[in-house]
């Protein structure tokens, strides 16, 4: 069962996804997927991708053509399984108890419609 998908869209990102990946990897909740959608990025961000996907199972790899970071969330927004569905940029390091933070809020609260956190 997935609790949350975390929704990550990629574009040029190989200096700093693989680090993005490895935080998402060292999760307190360890019921997450990660639908990342490569927007067409010409590096080796695909590549990254396509690594770690097969290190972890949770994370899933979609490879689009490039148009762009809205039509990227709208693509990867059907392919999430999770209750929740948290973004994260594919330069952003995620705090260890992120998820397990934040989807204990979401639950404490029915009146609630999204949480969100410090950057820093």
């Amino acid at each position: 069962m997935v609790d949350v998908s975390v929704l990550l869209p990629v574009f040029n990102a190989g200096r700093t996804l693989a680090a993005s990946l490895r935080s998402m990897a060292r999760q307190s909740e360890p019921a997450w997927e990660c639908v990342l959608v490569d927007d067409g990025s010409r590096d080796d961000s695909l590549e990254i991708a396509r690594e770690h996907a097969a290190r972890d199972p949770r994370i899933r790899v979609e490879a689009l053509p490039h148009r762009g970071l809205v039509p990227a969330l709208n693509a990867g927004i059907g392919l999430c399984r999770g209750s929740y569905i948290a973004r994260m940029d594919a330069d952003d390091i995620m705090h260890r108890h992120r998820l397990r933070e934040q989807l204990d809020l979401m639950r404490s609260d029915a009146g609630l419609a999204a949480a969100g956190c410090h950057v820093r």
